[in-house]
């Protein structure tokens, strides 16, 4: 059986595009990981961003 794998920023992605997150709500969790933590850079932070629809 193959299992899809998907990382924090994936399933963040994920939630945004499906509509049960705005992407103001996104940006705030983006946010609220890296203040806790979460090892990104704010290159890749951007990347995510700039690829919204």
């Amino acid at each position: 059986m193959r299992l899809a794998v998907k990382g924090t920023l994936g399933l963040l992605r994920l939630a945004y595009d499906k509509g049960i997150i705005d992407k103001n709500r996104l940006v705030q969790a983006l946010i609220k990981l890296k203040e806790h933590g979460f090892r990104i850079s704010n290159e890749i932070i951007n990347e995510v961003l700039k690829r919204l629809k």
